[in-house]
């Protein structure tokens, strides 16, 4: 039975993607001689937020998440960022394949919101595996669960972040409103003869 591990050699934008999407690439270790027909894996990416320093720009901006500095020894959980689920290749010993991880901008939120407040550095990611095997046996193909176990960690370049989303929305932000607050702004952009509600929100913000 394989004795697979995971390990993460790096994270970049994805190109020519509909919306941003980031390439996780994810190393796949075999620690026995069967041949591994296909991997079937489901990934947790959790963020860990209390494995990197903030500058008080960022300590400020991430009060509406984490609450003040002094209760951060409390609030800085890791979080669940997001689940995928991937299919990898047939290989022997090793191989490396790329998981995709779409990127939100929506500033509703947490993870969005986290991104966008920092200045620099680097976002700890841990991973959590499950999934199915399936590998050649004695008695031809077979399939064993992935250890709830295993697991992997990575690090995602701030920059990388914002690079990716900025290519497909450049300088723009997502703004979230209720369906009756969205209304009475495109009433109030109609009387006004505003091309764009970015028009009437800049004449109100005035």
């Amino acid at each position: 039975m394989p004795e697979i591990g995971f390990f993460v050699e790096g994270i970049a934008p994805l190109a020519h993607t509909l919306t941003p999407t980031l390439g996780l690439r994810l190393r796949v270790v075999n620690g026995t001689a069967e041949r591994v027909h296909a991997l079937l894996v489901r990934c947790q990416v959790q963020i860990e937020p209390g494995r990197r320093g903030y500058s008080a720009a960022e300590q400020a901006r991430l009060g509406e998440l984490f609450s003040i500095p002094s209760r951060w020894g409390e609030t800085l959980r890791p979080w669940q960022w997001q689940q995928v689920t991937a299919m990898v290749a047939g290989f022997s010993g090793t191989t490396v394949s790329e998981v995709p991880l779409p990127c939100s901008y929506d500033f509703g939120l947490a993870a969005t919101k986290y991104f966008e407040a920092l200045e620099g550095g680097e976002i700890p990611l841990r991973l959590l595996f499950s999934g199915t095997v399936f590998y050649q046996g004695g008695a031809g193909v077979e399939a064993a669960p992935i250890p709830w176990e295993l697991e992997a960690r990575g690090r995602l370049a701030a920059g990388v972040w914002r690079d990716c989303v900025a290519a497909h929305y450049p300088d723009c932000a997502w703004l979230r409103l209720r369906r009756e607050v969205w209304t009475r702004l495109e009433r109030r952009r109609a009387e006004g003869g505003h091309a764009s509600c970015e028009q009437t929100l800049e004449e109100l913000l005035a």
